[in-house]
């Protein structure tokens, strides 16, 4: 991947460059009016007019302008949300439009970024000089596929609770992968206790509130990796009692999903290492001292509330308990969600990292102009020769989805794209590939 890189369309990069500084020194005249002869890149004069002049409210206690405050602060003061445009206009200018073409090899004239076998904790790869995995989607518009070339994506659909299904052996969890369903919706029907036409993709529950399988898809990562109460109340805009109902009935309708992530904490408790599907080890040094101080404090909370608040601090437990509870809870609770998360989506990393070796053998076979050119966390981009045959295409799919490990199938999404993010269903391009292709070379 390092080595093949991308093209980058000069051209495009050009345009879109001249029309995001017009648009960034519009922004600029704007605000100067409203916020003054003030350096609206310094964090520090940007703090003294929003707190000091304006007398907004500092949520944050630390005079934060970050872009959750500033986007707070905006739902009162409207000309924030100015500054938010700019930002965002800003960096997409600065950072990619700007930067990127600099770093094209000459040699080749392509785009090389780096990806890093070891650069995330949990075993995915990581990428940097420049980011492709961070690649915004206005400026995937410039990574282009050569004449005669198409960028093939190919997606593994749900990799993450597929390794969850299988490993903790849930058999609920399973079902609708043994038996072609649709999992968010699945789990929306048994959690939400819905009928499945309220379930459906798009579709609003009875009382046209929610969409069930919007809010379990959101969800359903979120409490695989631990989430607390108040993020996922955040994540779907719910209250932090409805988060925590939810968070609750999920784990009582899937026992053995449930049983088997506690089996991991407990594990990491005692040993200080978990383990992938393939054996890699996360070692968390120096927990086993902090889990028997949890676990003890703990003790002596349930033996006065019956459990431990969501709320320590709002509790009636004597101060030294808070105390002590919160001395240890944080770093307890982080590990807790490491080691859940090291061995799901490290497993889910190790099966990405073997389907791309065997991919990757697959397009040497092809022929020199067959690359791996990316993989963006559970998608692996490909540039192949726009003549690519269906038959092709299917045998990339069995590749992708025969790794020995699970006893349900697994699946893969597929598009095509002459342009990084111009998205076109593989079955549509097969059917209308002449089309397609004339319409690339007008």
């Amino acid at each position: 991947m390092e080595k093949n890189g991308f093209l980058v369309d000069l051209e495009f990069a050009k345009k879109y460059t001249e029309k995001l500084r017009v648009e960034v020194t519009s922004l600029e005249q704007k605000l100067s009016e409203i916020f003054g002869d003030i350096n609206i890149n310094s964090n520090d004069q940007l703090a003294k007019v929003l707190y000091d002049d304006w007398k907004l409210e500092d949520k944050s206690n630390r005079r934060s302008v970050d872009a959750d405050t500033i986007k707070f602060l905006a739902l009162e003061n409207k000309n924030l949300q100015l500054l938010l445009d700019y930002r965002e206009k800003n960096k997409l200018l600065t950072t990619y439009f700007e930067a990127l073409p600099q770093k094209i090899w000459k040699r080749d004239g392509r785009l090389h970024g780096s990806f890093n076998q070891t650069g995330t904790a949990t075993g995915r790869y990581s990428s940097n000089n420049p980011n492709l995995q961070n690649i915004p989607p206005e400026a995937r518009g410039m990574f282009i596929a050569p004449a005669g070339k198409v960028i093939i994506g190919k997606d593994l659909s749900q990799i993450e609770p597929r390794c969850l299904a299988y490993m903790s052996g849930d058999i609920h969890f399973q079902d609708p992968y043994l038996n072609g369903g649709d999992l968010y919706s699945s789990l929306a029907s048994r959690v939400f206790k819905l009928d499945m036409e309220y379930c459906l993709d798009g579709a609003y529950d009875p009382t046209h509130t929610f969409k069930p399988r919007k809010r379990m898809k959101t969800g359903l990562l979120a409490v695989m990796y631990g989430t607390s109460n108040y993020t996922l109340s955040k994540q779907l805009d719910i209250t932090v009692e409805e988060a925590e109902a939810f968070i609750e009935e999920f784990l009582d309708t899937y026992p053995q999903a449930r049983d088997y992530m506690q089996g991991i904490r407990d594990f990491v408790d005692k040993n200080e290492y978990v383990e992938t599907y393939e054996g890699r080890k996360r070692r968390f040094p120096k927990h086993r001292e902090v889990a028997k101080q949890y676990h003890a404090v703990v003790r002596e909370i349930e033996a006065m509330a019956g459990k431990v608040p969501s709320n320590i601090w709002a509790s009636d437990l004597p101060y030294k308990v808070k105390q002590s509870y919160w001395a240890v809870a944080k770093n307890y609770g982080r590990v807790a969600r490491q080691s859940v998360n090291a061995v799901i989506q490290g497993s889910s990393a190790d099966y990405i990292k073997l389907v791309m070796l065997r991919v990757n053998e697959y397009l040497k076979s092809r022929g020199d102009d067959w690359k791996l050119i990316a993989t963006i966390h559970d998608e692996i981009l490909m540039e192949v020769p726009d003549t690519i045959t269906a038959e092709d295409i299917a045998e990339l799919d069995r590749i992708m989805t025969n790794i020995e490990w699970f006893n349900f199938p697994v699946k893969t999404d597929t598009v095509v794209m002459y342009k990084w993010g111009d998205e076109i269903p593989v079955k549509e391009w097969l059917e209308n590939r002449e089309d397609y292709n004339a319409k690339r070379t007008a």
